[in-house]
């Protein structure tokens, strides 16, 4: 069981950065903060806006803000196409009051622990590699 949570969180960790570069991407500047969780069957990754979170802003500036619709799309995507792993995606909310935005995915399920296995393993060589 342990080694699927620490599977699960290297996984989590993968799908932060891959939010935190969409969002530097399309608004142009990195967000306050992003922190991502697993207990091996979900996950979730939580972004940190700057201020007032861009779905609030003005019409002037709402080509600024993210396309939350498919933010998950395209982390699932990433998972998929460089860390060799399915996920689900289960839905996104946001706190406006807060300025954050919570991504839910989740892992594959019995068929796919050792494909999530994998993932993991696959992630921690590309992290020694930089």
């Amino acid at each position: 069981m342990a080694s699927e949570s620490s599977a699960g969180e290297r996984v989590a960790a993968f799908a932060a950065r891959v939010l935190e570069d969409l969002y530097t991407v399309v608004c142009g500047e990195r967000p306050v903060g992003v922190r991502s969780s697993s207990d091996g069957e979900t996950l979730a990754v939580v972004l940190r806006l700057p201020g007032a979170a861009p779905f609030d802003a003005p019409v002037a500036d709402a080509d600024r803000s993210l396309p939350y619709d498919a933010i998950p799309e395209l982390v699932r995507a990433a998972a998929r196409v460089q860390a060799g792993v399915e996920l689900r995606i289960d839905g996104w909310s946001a706190d406006a009051e807060l300025s954050l935005v919570t991504f839910t995915f989740r892992l594959p399920g019995e068929n796919g622990r050792a494909s999530t296995a994998r993932a993991a393993l696959r992630l921690v060589g590309d992290e020694h590699e930089r």
